[in-house]
């Protein structure tokens, strides 16, 4: 269970986002049912006033309603957080402990922001384990916008090789290579695609969120500088494209040979100055990205990957 205030305003957030996103009906499951969604927008200054860590003060009215929905969201939480800790981790898991290791030699003030808050630590799926039978496997990132996260951590790469329409999954565009889900050996190319948050409801600040995932290699995973393994016993075909995936890339077309293992979570404060701000940021970034474009097209012999 996730026992600390940290952990459960890292759940928090996440839902959070995902009510908050363009798409909450695909992307806020599982919530609760019997509530709308106004329902659940309006719980969510209420759970945050119960989170210790948050320093949001408790609204002076709480209709029943709003007091009903956040009984109702705070159980689901607190069910999620029960698959997010186990105890003895060094000795029940001991490729996690492995991982553990590789994450805290990286060097994330330079990346992100600093040390990750929060780490939620997941066991592998049974059907990643029977897949990883007498596989070599290895440990990779996937970064996301947050958003995605409440969706990810309770359902998975589910469908994610076609981002479904039932999922509501951001990040369609990202098949440069061919479809499937993207991951990578190298933690700051994986950053670049963890998007923030915005700022959220009841304080909760903006968070960051990068996967820590084990894969197991197969004709169905295309690891950048290496390509496919040959088809085995399963009958699957390896890519055709595998000698295309530039180093430190990872696709993985067979969800069952990829398992999110961990979750690292970064929050920073976030306010509406904060939000303009960051909108400026971005405007910037628009054009620096126009000017180097207009380099690379300019060139007499392009580079092939943009």
């Amino acid at each position: 269970m996730a026992e600390s205030s940290s952990e459960q305003e890292a759940l928090l957030a996440a839902f959070s986002a995902a009510l908050a996103s363009s798409r909450p009906s695909l992307l806020c499951k599982p919530r609760p049912p019997d509530f709308t969604l106004d329902d659940l927008r309006e719980s969510l200054a209420e759970l945050a006033a119960t989170t210790p860590t948050t320093t949001t003060t408790p609204a002076t009215t709480t209709t029943t309603t709003a007091a009903t929905t956040a009984a109702a969201v705070a159980a689901l939480l607190q069910d999620c957080g029960k698959r997010c800790s186990l105890p003895g981790l060094g000795f029940e898991d001991p490729g996690w402990t492995a991982a553990v290791q590789r994450v805290s030699e990286v060097p994330w003030a330079g990346l992100i922001h600093g040390e990750p808050a929060v780490l939620l630590h997941f066991p592998a799926r049974a059907a990643f384990e029977a897949r990883a039978e007498g596989r070599e496997t290895l440990w990779a990132f996937h970064g996301t916008p947050f958003e995605n996260v409440w969706s990810l951590l309770n359902f998975g790469f589910v469908n994610a090789a076609q981002v479904t329409p039932g999922l509501g999954r951001t990040g369609a565009d990202r098949s440069a290579f061919g479809r499937g889900i993207y991951l990578s050996t190298d933690p700051a190319l994986a950053a670049t695609y963890a998007r923030a948050s915005k700022p959220l409801p009841g304080n909760l600040g903006c968070w960051i969120c990068l996967l820590v995932c084990q894969v197991a290699k197969g004709p169905m995973v295309t690891v950048g500088g290496q390509g496919a393994a040959p088809a085995d016993q399963h009958g699957f075909a390896p890519r055709d494209a595998a000698h295309e995936l530039p180093q430190d890339y990872i696709v993985v077309e067979d969800t069952d040979s990829v398992s999110i293992r961990g979750m690292l979570f970064w929050r920073r404060p976030g306010t509406a100055k904060e939000e303009g701000s960051s909108v400026e940021m971005w405007l910037c970034l628009v054009v620096l990205l126009g000017v180097i474009l207009y380099t690379m097209c300019t060139r007499t012999q392009p580079a092939r990957y943009l």
